[in-house]
């Protein structure tokens, strides 16, 4: 399917006909995100590595550990969210953070990302996370731990998994 003349992925591509969207603006003093100190360089940080403080109204932020996490306030977001139509508590919210710098998180119904060139590719991601409950499948370089058996999508081994019995058929 289409979303403003830009083709989604599956499955989303599928759903999409049956969902809602509403929009609810609310314009922050300054524009973007603010950046933790010492990241420096790239996008619209500042290349000293000089911490920026933006006065936005969803308190967004990139992470320092990790800049592509790009945070904002839960229940400030769920607050200008309840202002949309549906029942909050069983919407999934996402803020659009107007920043050039790649970013996002998603999880417990709410998705931020940034509205830069990557846009709808980091929307589809962060939904995963946001209104299907699913976590990143990729090696973050350290051993995952054993309580990563209750994830729907992830298991601490790749043997015995819960979905072995799908593995090599064709469906």
């Amino acid at each position: 399917g289409e979303a403003g003349g830009t083709l989604m992925s599956a499955p989303w591509d599928r759903y999409m006909p049956l969902t809602n969207v509403f929009a609810v603006f609310q314009p922050s003093v300054d524009s973007g995100a603010s950046y933790p100190k010492g990241q420096d360089g790239g996008g619209g940080l500042p290349a000293d590595g000089t911490e920026v403080l933006k006065n936005n109204n969803l308190d967004c932020r990139y992470g320092t550990t990790q800049l592509r996490h790009l945070n904002c306030d839960f229940s400030k977001v769920q607050a200008l969210g309840s202002q949309a139509p549906p029942n909050v508590e069983k919407a999934t919210v996402i803020a659009l953070v107007n920043d050039v710098t790649y970013g996002g998180s998603g999880g417990n119904r709410v998705a931020s990302i940034y509205t830069g060139t990557k846009m709808l590719q980091l929307l589809m991601h962060q939904l995963g996370h946001a209104d299907a409950d699913l976590w990143d499948e990729y090696s973050y370089g350290f051993a995952e731990p054993k309580n990563l058996q209750n994830l729907k999508n992830c298991f601490y081994q790749q043997v015995a998994t819960p979905w072995d019995q799908w593995i090599g058929k064709n469906a």
